[in-house]
């Protein structure tokens, strides 16, 4: 199962996302809720999730600056960000620290889901490539020592 932290101030939007969206079916669990992007940080620290859906707009941090700090520390946790906001310029920063998705409130019926399977497929395919990366590296190192070469 998926770990998802869901970030939102506005806690009948969290908790509708929390109750209303079929985890199950896509393969997720809720690990934790967060009010700001402090909270935010704190609990992507504590359960260290494979996806956020998380507001841009709160009170304290905003998501943006979340994902920014996260980003500086090295984790690649996938991220769909909701806003009540049309902005270009929310979209550009989502874009430059490589969200998966970013979604306009109130999103319709089935918007979601559709974007949380799409964040995951990606980040199944990204962590295959990794792997795939990574064994094929220790291959070829594995043959040049066998030769006696260097890298």
């Amino acid at each position: 199962m998926y770990k998802v932290i869901v970030i939102d101030d506005e806690m009948l939007v969290r908790r509708g996302i929390v109750m209303e969206t079929d985890w199950q079916t896509l393969n997720c669990v809720v690990v934790a809720e967060a009010g700001n992007g402090i909270e935010g940080l704190e609990a992507v620290r504590k359960y260290h999730p494979d996806l956020l859906i998380c507001d841009i707009r709160m009170p304290k941090m905003d998501g943006i600056e979340m994902l920014k700090e996260l980003r500086a520390e090295g984790n690649d946790v996938s991220v769909i960000f909701l806003t009540a906001y049309s902005e270009f310029s929310y979209a550009q920063s989502a874009l430059k620290l490589l969200a998966s998705d970013y979604l306009l409130k109130p999103f319709g019926d089935g918007e979601l889901e559709q974007a949380v399977s799409n964040a995951l497929e990606k980040r199944k395919r990204t962590c295959s490539g990794e792997e795939n990366s990574a064994r094929n590296g220790g291959q070829l190192r594995a043959g040049r020592a066998a030769r006696g070469q260097s890298e």
